[in-house]
C-alpha cells in the first residue's frame, strides 16, 4: 500500500511540476467539422483551412518539443529516475488490471483457452497499432481519429469471428451494460470516447515527454 501510495504521490507531483497553475477552465467548443459543413465554406476556403491548421499543427509541435528540452533540463538525475520508475509501475499496474479483465471476460464469456488465446493476440496487434497511430506525428487529429475508428470496427469484426453465437449475445449483453459508462474496445482496449466537444490543441505546458503520466491502454 505504502509503495503504491509513493507511486501515486510521484505521479502527482510530476503532472503539477509541468502544468501551468493558473490555466482558466475551458468552455466545451463545438465539433468545428460540424461548424465547417453550417458555414458551406467554399473548395478553395476549405484548402486553406486545412493548410492552416497544417501550419498550426507544426508550430506546436515545434513549441512543445523545445518545451519538453527546457523542462528536462531542470531535472536532476535523480528526479528523472524517479518520474521513469513511476511511470514503469503505473504499466505493470496497468498490465495487472488489462490481465484480471481479460480473465473476468473469459469467465463471463465462457470462453476456451484457444478463443482466449486468439482474442489476446488480436487485443495485443491492436494495442501496437494504436500506439503507432499515437505516435505518428505527420497525421492530423481527423485522420487519426478516422484510421482508429477503422481499427475499432475491424477490432469488433475479429472478436466476432472468434465468438460463438451464444457469446456473441453474451458479449452484446456486456457492451449494452456498459454504455452508461462509455464503450470500451471488446479485448481490452479503450474504445472511441462519445459525442463530446473536442478539446483544444495541447499547450507547452501540458505535453512535457517523460514527465506527464502515461495513460495504459
Amino acid at each position: 500500500m505504502k509503495k503504491l501510495l509513493l507511486t501515486a504521490t510521484i505521479a502527482m507531483m510530476a503532472t503539477v511540476f509541468v502544468q501551468a497553475q493558473d490555466m482558466p477552465r475551458r468552455r466545451p467548443m463545438r465539433d468545428p467539422g460540424k461548424m465547417m459543413n453550417e458555414l458551406n465554406l467554399s473548395d478553395e476556403q476549405k484548402a486553406k483551412a486545412k493548410t492552416y491548421n497544417e501550419d498550426y499543427r507544426k508550430q506546436m509541435q515545434a513549441l512543445r518539443k523545445d518545451h519538453q528540452e527546457k523542462m528536462q533540463s531542470l531535472l536532476t538525475k535523480e528526479q528523472k529516475e524517479k518520474i521513469v520508475k513511476s511511470r514503469e509501475e503505473r504499466r505493470a499496474i496497468a498490465r495487472v488490471d488489462a490481465n484480471a479483465r481479460a480473465e473476468k471476460m473469459k469467465i463471463r464469456l465462457g470462453l476456451t483457452d484457444e478463443q482466449a488465446a486468439k482474442i489476446e493476440k488480436n487485443r495485443a496487434e491492436m494495442h501496437q497499432q494504436m500506439q503507432s497511430l499515437r505516435d505518428n506525428k505527420s497525421l492530423s487529429p481527423d485522420d487519426r481519429k478516422a484510421k482508429m475508428q477503422e481499427l475499432f470496427k475491424q477490432q469488433r469484426e475479429d472478436m466476432q469471428s472468434v465468438l460463438t453465437k451464444e457469446q456473441q449475445a453474451k458479449w452484446k449483453a456486456l457492451q449494452s451494460n456498459k454504455g452508461r459508462k462509455g464503450p470500451k474496445g471488446p479485448m481490452g482496449n479503450k474504445g472511441p470516447k462519445g459525442p463530446k466537444g473536442p478539446k483544444g490543441p495541447k499547450g507547452p505546458m501540458n505535453d512535457t515527454q517523460g514527465m506527464k503520466p502515461i495513460r495504459e491502454q
